[in-house]
């Protein structure tokens, strides 16, 4: 029953219904001799009576929360079903086997079922029939599944498929949450370091401590333009942060931040002054005027005397401010410029009073030239057209000249405040208006901050917004108890939106390896009776982006983010105010200050962008450490070291996996020169080369093995990769980690090594294709075709590549979870391989994802790909859909 008009509902009917088709299509495809066992009548087989038709309605199982029940009736059917869910491949036909034996005056059925179920051998009591006893067995089979959950509390096998876990968690609007699509806006964070104190008062800046912000500019020259060193004074001494680049048009220097732990002490009239320069340069450089009281001012800016060197203790420091040069701005001294002491210009920035009141930094004094001098031929300036700059200046601004003698002055517009962390450069912006090349002195004043100041200054937000950022990523790192390097944790908080050197993406294809690598073998240990299906969904819910979205959203990551790039007119400093802010048209541009949109995968990535940062910060036990701090469940995992004391105290409990015996039919000293390792537990040699096609098998297939070797490998790929080639963008990192990591390749692996020789198995199927493999691989070999991605276009049987996995988690755990141990067997079997046939040049990418890659470069969301088989004409056709 359904509620009319709930899409829900009926979505979860229809489910049903499908499942039931597939049950009765499953159950009239079973052969004749498995049916008998389900249906009543029929004739007796020899052993049975009558009686047993109607077994006893007691001797069932009931789970009490769902009411959930099987019986003698249904149990057989429940373990065909069960098995028919296990995970197989192609050269395999999973089923249980019934061996009913007479034993007395009865009969004794033993179930064996297949060798990836966590219930290997189940034997029922004597009883007086075959059918009884049959279904004696599987009753009492399904009771043990229940309890080892492999069946869930509505007696049905646990495995959920990826897109069944996913549909779950949508939202009212049908976004899925912890997709890209699903965004939402949050708050950002202004540090906490600029937080006023309690009792705050003018009396709490009377002592100051000084900041160095030195640029590595040689001799504080660049493009032949002096620039000053400023210095920063706060309450409180600033943390100290790493040195980072900034870019002069896409050429990086070096700023080095430089705390001094001595204060200074200024008295009221001084940090007038200096409170006036502050709010005066702050407000000269972005054109906008500035509003914040003293008392709240999070810092002062002060220029140091040219050549100062600041000492550590802070003895005299005081004195190597440039006290002139403040009060040039506080006094606000604007001067006519004096034609016969143009010399003294070369550090002023001047300005245009004739023309708008423009302002100039000085490049050069042309004695050359003078005003009546004629228009310089071949350059496009605003004189063009006009007999010499004396006339321009008459027709233009109607004045007349005073001093027909005096030099022209050569300058470069004071541009607008310009983003030093960018590190390709942008276009540059367009003049607007006239844009002067050379001016007339006596047209001229000076402003009353020099040129070398008012250029550091405008270098000043950029430094103020990279110092913000690692300011909130160090205190999100102290508060969680994180060792990771500064300058890597603010590129994992940094998105590829914030058009920064640097962004998350590389980082993240790292974390993310990693959290699937040490996830795994989490749940490896924890969970020794699941198999390869139920692990993989156990797995998608701690690692998929959902639960990472949850954690950073729980973990308010969202405050120290960087997404957006810098923008001059949104820079503030903290509690600073502009007298424009309250025109209704700057609301929207003053939300963007404090609130930033962020998709759900967004904060997912960052999460593992953080794990990548820890692991090459300080290994395993910094990225696990992160990990836990990042609210992944390890329960009471705390080392690197507890993954292997968690599995020894669990394996003395259980009973071994493995009979010894099996280990007669495997050349163990050849599998342990294959892989370069000797093993200390060598019945994990037989898990995993055991595949799941071998009959009665007295060791478990080598399914559990492959889980956690897949996880081993694909993180040992992908850190190849990063530092291989550290360079390489994300989009071809993730092309070499598909080519590096599929069934093509490690079957090639398989072959390479020798290891297909050592498979366990019982499939004549499986026989001919590797046989057929082989074959294709020597013919290949033998005409010199074994170049490349040579394997990507061979039928490769995925046992190999299975086994390659399988082989590397048993290294793994035998050697206690150590990673040196398959780091060794990686650089034995497939480093050779990816340095030969895999780079960025010798790339195979298939045309689907070339045609994808490209559509989604064009920023098109709405792709959706359809296979359609038509049986009736046995024919099969794609189609692509955009929207």
């Amino acid at each position: 029953m359904a509620e009319q008009g709930n899409g829900d509902q009926h979505a979860i009917l229809n489910n049903v219904r499908n499942r039931e088709d597939e049950m009765r299509r499953w159950c009239n495809e079973l052969p004749e001799d498995r049916k008998a066992a389900l249906l009543d009548g029929g004739e007796d087989e020899p052993g049975s009576d009558d009686d047993d038709d109607d077994f006893d309605p007691d001797q069932s199982y009931i789970i009490p929360t769902t009411r959930a029940i099987v019986t003698l009736n249904s149990s057989v059917a429940l373990i065909h079903y069960f098995c028919n869910a296990l995970p197989a491949d192609s050269f395999c036909n999973l089923r249980a086997q019934f061996d009913i034996t007479s034993e007395g005056d009865g009969y004794v059925s033993r179930i064996t079922l297949p060798s990836n179920s966590p219930v290997r051998e189940v034997v029922s009591e004597v009883l007086r029939s075959k059918s009884l006893a049959k279904s004696s067995a599987a009753l009492k089979a399904c009771m043990l599944l229940h309890q080892k959950k492999a069946l869930n509390d509505h007696l049905l096998p646990v495995f959920e498929s990826e897109k069944d876990l996913m549909e779950e968690h949508r939202d009212e609007k049908g976004l899925l949450e912890g997709s890209k699509k699903r965004k939402s806006h949050y708050p950002k964070k202004v540090p906490d370091f600029w937080a006023l104190p309690e009792g705050n008062s003018v009396v709490t800046l009377q002592t100051l401590y000084m900041t160095m912000l030195y640029v590595n500019l040689p001799d504080n020259m660049y493009d032949g333009q002096k620039y000053r060193t400023l210095c920063l004074l706060t309450r409180d001494v600033f943390p100290t942060i790493p040195a980072f680049n900034i870019f002069f048009r896409g050429v990086s220097k070096v700023v080095d931040v430089v705390p001094v732990h001595v204060p200074i002490s200024l008295d009221h009239d001084k940090l007038e002054k200096l409170y006036t320069f502050t709010m005066k340069l702050c407000s000269s450089i972005v054109n906008k005027e500035f509003l914040c009281p003293l008392e709240e001012m999070p810092f002062l800016v002060v220029p140091l005397l040219s050549k100062a060197k600041v000492t550590p203790d802070g003895d005299g420091n005081e004195k190597l401010i440039d006290w002139d040069e403040i009060m040039k701005a506080v006094e606000n001294r604007t001067l006519p410029v004096d034609p016969d002491d143009v010399d003294s210009l070369m550090d002023t920035v001047i300005i245009d009073h004739a023309d708008n009141q423009r302002r100039y930094f000085v490049q050069a004094i042309r004695r050359d030239m003078t005003p009546l001098s004629p228009i310089p031929e071949g350059m496009r300036i605003r004189e063009t057209g006009y007999e010499s700059f004396a006339d321009y200046y008459h027709k233009r601004f109607e004045l007349l000249l005073e001093r027909h003698d005096q030099p022209l002055i050569e300058v470069r517009k004071v541009s607008k405040v310009m983003n030093f962390l960018q590190a390709i450069p942008g276009v540059m912006p367009k003049q607007k208006g006239r844009v002067a090349t050379y001016v007339v002195p006596e047209y001229c004043h000076r402003f009353s901050i020099c040129a070398s100041v008012f250029r550091s200054a405008m270098m000043l937000p950029s430094l103020l917004m990279r110092m913000d950022a690692f300011l909130g990523i160090r205190e999100f790192r102290l508060s969680h108890g994180l060792h990771i390097d500064d300058h890597l944790l603010l590129e994992a908080f940094t998105t590829p939106s914030a058009n920064m050197e640097m962004n998350y993406e590389r980082l993240e294809t790292l974390g993310d390896s990693f959290l699937k690598f040490v996830v795994t073998i989490r749940l490896y240990i924890l969970f020794p009776d699941k198999h390869e299906g139920q692990l993989h969904s156990e797995r998608i819910r701690i690692i998929c982006n959902r639960a990472l979205y949850k954690s950073a959203k729980e973990l308010r990551l969202f405050k120290r983010i960087l997404s957006m790039p810098f923008n001059r007119r949104l820079w503030r400093p903290p509690r600073f105010t502009a007298k424009i802010d309250n025109q209704p048209e700057m609301q929207d541009t003053l939300r963007d200050m404090t609130e930033h949109g962020l998709s759900d995968k967004t904060l997912a990535d960052v999460v593992e962008a953080s794990f990548g940062a820890a692991y090459l910060t300080g290994g395993v036990e910094a990225a696990l450490r992160c990990c836990i701090a990042m609210q992944v469940p390890f329960d009471n995992i705390t080392t690197w070291s507890h993954f292997n004391e968690a599995y020894v105290t669990d394996r003395h409990k259980r009973p071994v996996r493995a009979d010894p015996k099996t280990l007669r039919s495997i050349n163990v000293a050849k599998v342990e020169e294959i892989t370069g390792h000797t093993f200390q537990n060598r019945l994990l040699i037989a898990e995993a080369l055991t595949h799941a096609s071998l009959p009665n098998s007295t060791c478990p297939c080598y399914q559990r093995l492959e889980f956690l070797g897949d996880a081993v490998l694909d993180f040992l790929v992908i850190r190849y990769l990063f530092n291989k080639y550290p360079n390489a963008a994300p989009g071809i990192m993730t092309e070499l980690k598909d080519a590096s990591v599929n069934n093509h390749i490690l079957g090639a692996i398989c072959l390479r090594v020798g290891l297909h020789r050592h498979v366990a198995h019982f499939s004549s199927k499986l026989v001919g294709a590797i046989t057929q493999f082989v074959t294709a691989v020597s013919e290949m070999d033998k005409n010199g075709e074994c170049v490349g991605e040579y394997w990507s276009d061979l039928d490769v049987p995925k046992v190999l590549s299975d086994v390659v996995e399988s082989m590397l988690g048993a290294v793994f755990v035998d050697s206690g979870f150590r990673t040196e141990a398959v780091e060794h067997m990686f650089a034995k079997w497939v480093e050779p391989v990816l340095d030969k046939h895999v780079t960025p040049e010798t790339l195979k990418v298939h045309p689907l994802k070339l045609l994808t890659t490209r559509i989604q470069q064009d920023r098109c969301s709405g792709l959706y790909l359809r296979y359609v088989a038509w049986f009736e004409f046995q024919c099969s056709f794609s189609y692509l859909c955009l929207h």
